[in-house]
């Protein structure tokens, strides 16, 4: 999420997914007595079963109460002035917009364009349309692509000609600090995101380095230009004129809100970190079409209102929003015009983000906080903002044989992948301790009010399949399950509709944040395949668009070589390698008994930038021969292949 706290459309995605809310964790102690929390002692079967209402942090306008109050007919305005209470229409000048491309980081590459006229401009954006016109030829070969690449001092122009980069000056230098910015008389650049990839951006693209010294890619375009690609992005373009007006305006002012930040290269970015923008179109190479990000009713609705945006006390409000607040909104403690109130229209059109159901293994939440050992309960600790169950979730706590963590309501679902922090775990999802007052049952008449309420445990909404956009769609993965480390997999990708990028997110056992793995794009049958590297044990899943897929554990093996030396005076020397050559592992050695039986003799870490660790025995009896055997610390159990039992005689 941003800083501000943001939303997705219907699904809430990755980069907001692999955000801070991964390290809010509150801390790792011993059990402690909590006689108000909700318990949920470990499953019978391994599984809670878990309920919950709305998609998104529910702060602001609900996207699906937007709907549903257009189809009563309630005017855009009218939306407004019930999400965003206290705010008054206000009017914002024709400006640029800065977008970071967060997708382009490095190396930004683009299409010439003789027709269009590129060019090549050191400077701002604004500077670009004085800036060089590129040949079309350097030498005997004609130009294919033009790149901005990051390197030492500073970034460089090159061309590829006859297969191969070429440098070329820029303002008679070969190296520039920046930035430095394509443009085209068409007033559109074409960018290559991937071997099969085109996007069309309106408006300028560009490379600056930042604060720390990161290359960016950043695309300046007319504000009223970036909302044609971020409406349709954000709402199916579909939906109801006052639904579409609604978000526009929403936009619009959360956009101004963003750029109000000083003392950045951007004024915003194009994911779901912010607001997902994905340019004019994209294309094969050869220029045929492969997706439109540009549609006639969400241009309509720009059209219609043209300039409006939201102000409080005089400044540009913080209007977010999310998919649906399952019924109730959440207050935002820093903008009283994002308050805590039912509202009636979420669920007047049936829809999948108003209620939702997921199971989350124990094996999953044990992979996700290993500290704690074996997991024995959940505990909810408290819960706000009112409703069913008591509201969302502010605090749980997991309570395991080696310890409990304690986390944020926000952590736990941004881990989990849950729609939103409202949830419960059915009865079915083992034995249930004390409540304290709070009310567990999914029966509770508190919750979300209006026709076509759908409630835990009613028959599962529809939604009209004419309104499917290609993300809407339900991504799946799959891969093979147990491969060697280190080597590269098959990832196929399933579930999409033509043309959709997706992103394949690999969550490393040690990690804390979903990793970029590889960028795929759905073919005609909605399939996608590529590679991955997983160097131990893994879970991944698919973001496509706004949708993320469940998680699909992969089992990588490490494997460890132990040698071992001699010294004087009862010392033995131990070296282990891992391959592959896995940094920050923990890797246990163990004497072993002639029954077999096994004592801990030492632990080592291998270090930053190699998998090999060293560590010296002492006090061995010497003239005597022991066996030594290594074990990595590996994968969601901790425990990885051992290594192959190493007899020595200790000097």
């Amino acid at each position: 999420m941003t800083p501000h706290g943001r939303r997705t459309w219907a699904w809430l995605t990755s980069a907001a997914l692999v955000g801070s809310g991964l390290l809010a964790v509150l801390g790792v102690a011993a059990r402690a007595a909590d006689p108000s929390a909700e318990t949920y002692r470990r499953p019978a079967d391994g599984v809670y079963h878990l309920e919950g209402f709305g998609y998104g942090h529910g702060r602001g306008m609900s996207q699906w109460g937007a709907r549903g109050a257009a189809s009563l007919g309630v005017g855009y305005q009218e939306i407004l002035r019930t999400y965003y209470p206290g705010t008054v229409p206000g009017a914002q000048p024709s400006r640029s917009l800065r977008v970071r491309l967060t997708g382009d980081d490095g190396v930004l590459e683009v299409l010439p364009d003789v027709a269009a006229g590129l060019r090549v401009a050191v400077g701002d954006a604004d500077d670009a349309g004085g800036g060089a016109v590129l040949p079309e030829r350097l030498g005997s070969c004609g130009v294919t692509r033009w790149r901005i690449e990051a390197v030492e001092p500073g970034l460089r122009l090159e061309g590829r000609v006859c297969g191969t980069w070429i440098p070329q000056p820029v303002d008679g230098r070969l190296t520039v600090s920046g930035p430095v910015t394509f443009a085209t008389d068409a007033g559109r650049v074409r960018v290559v995101l991937g071997e099969d990839l085109v996007r069309t951006y309106r408006g300028t693209v560009g490379v600056a380095v930042d604060a720390v010294g990161i290359a960016r890619t950043v695309n300046t375009v007319e504000l009223e230009d970036y909302l044609r690609s971020v409406v349709p992005a954000e709402m199916p373009a579909g939906w109801p004129p006052d639904a579409l007006r609604a978000q526009t305006v929403a936009s619009r002012t959360y956009a101004v809100f963003d750029a109000a930040t000083p003392g950045s290269i951007s004024d915003t970015c194009d994911s779901t970190s912010c607001q997902v923008y994905r340019g004019v179109a994209d294309h094969h190479p050869d220029g045929t079409l492969r997706a439109r990000h540009e549609w006639d009713g969400t241009d309509e609705a720009v059209a219609a209102t043209a300039g409006e945006i939201l102000t409080y006390r005089g400044r540009p409000a913080f209007t977010q929003f999310s998919a649906a607040n399952g019924g109730r909104s959440v207050a935002h403690p820093d903008h009283p015009y994002l308050p805590e109130r039912d509202d009636p229209w979420d669920a007047v059109v049936a829809n999948p983000a108003t209620a939702w159901t997921r199971d989350v293994t124990v094996e999953r939440l044990e992979a996700s906080w290993p500290a704690i050992g074996r997991l024995e309960e959940l505990r909810v600790r408290s819960r706000s903002s009112g409703g069913t169950w008591g509201g969302r979730v502010d605090s749980v706590r997991l309570e395991g044989s080696r310890g409990g963590v304690t986390l944020t309501g926000g952590a736990f679902r941004t881990e989990l992948g849950l729609r939103s922090a409202w949830w419960h775990p059915r009865s079915d999802s083992g034995d249930t301790g004390s409540t304290g007052s709070t009310t567990t049952t999914a029966t509770t008449s508190d919750g979300p009010t209006g026709p076509d309420v759908r409630r835990p445990g009613s028959t599962p909404p529809t939604f009209d399949a004419r309104l499917v956009q290609p993300w809407d769609a339900e991504p799946s993965l799959q891969v093979m399950q147990r491969i060697r480390a280190g080597s590269s997999a098959a990832v196929a990708v399933s579930g999409l509709s033509a043309g959709t990028v997706a992103e394949v997110q690999m969550l490393p056992h040690s990690a804390r944040s979903w990793q970029d793995a590889v960028r795929v794009v759905a073919g005609r049958d909605g399939r996608a395949q590529g590679k991955i590297t997983v160097r131990t044990t893994s879970y991944l899943r698919v973001v496509a668009g706004g949708t993320v897929s469940d998680p699909v554990k992969v089992a990588a093996t490490v494997r460890p070589t132990l040698t071992a030396t001699s010294h004087r005076r009862g010392r033995v020397l131990v070296t282990i390698r891992l391959t592959p050559n896995l940094a920050g592992v923990p890797v246990q050695v163990f004497r072993v008994g002639d029954g077999g039986a096994r004592t801990l003799v030492a632990t080592v870490r291998t270090p930053r930038g190699h998998g090999r660790a060293g560590t010296t025995l002492r006090g061995q009896r010497s003239g005597a021969r022991i066996r030594l055997v290594a074990v990595p610390l590996v994968g969601p159990q901790r425990r990885g292949v051992d290594s192959t039992v190493v007899p020595i005689r200790v000097r």
